[in-house]
């Protein structure tokens, strides 16, 4: 799913990146509720998701100028940060955001 999500994220507009990311934040909230079912190493690589996922849809926003929306991405984005003991910047999120694209922009012929 995160391979979908990322090409709706890179190559649609606004509306479709934003549907994309939230269905697959939403896929990845409802996994962590699942304690039983979720080690440690896949409760943090889904936290890892989670996070990026609303730094993208935060990065969106901002540049859709769609202010409602970025603040509440990045406070989501912030929240689960924050619940590893961490604190995030806009300036961070989005340079986390650049850095994680970069990389998947080198290898996305190999998802597409």
């Amino acid at each position: 799913m995160e391979s979908e999500a990322y090409a709706r994220y890179r190559f649609g507009d606004y509306p479709t990146a934003r549907r994309a990311l939230l269905s697959h934040a939403l896929l990845a909230e409802v996994a962590l509720r699942d304690v039983e079912a979720c080690k440690t190493c896949e409760r943090r690589e889904l936290k890892a998701e989670l996070a990026m996922a609303y730094a993208r849809l935060f990065v969106i926003a901002s540049r859709a100028g769609q202010v409602e929306d970025q603040k509440a991405f990045f406070s989501k984005a912030a929240a689960v940060y924050a619940s590893d003991g961490h604190n995030a910047t806009e300036d961070q999120l989005r340079t986390e955001v650049a850095q994680y694209d970069e990389h998947w922009n080198a290898n996305f012929k190999d998802v597409k």
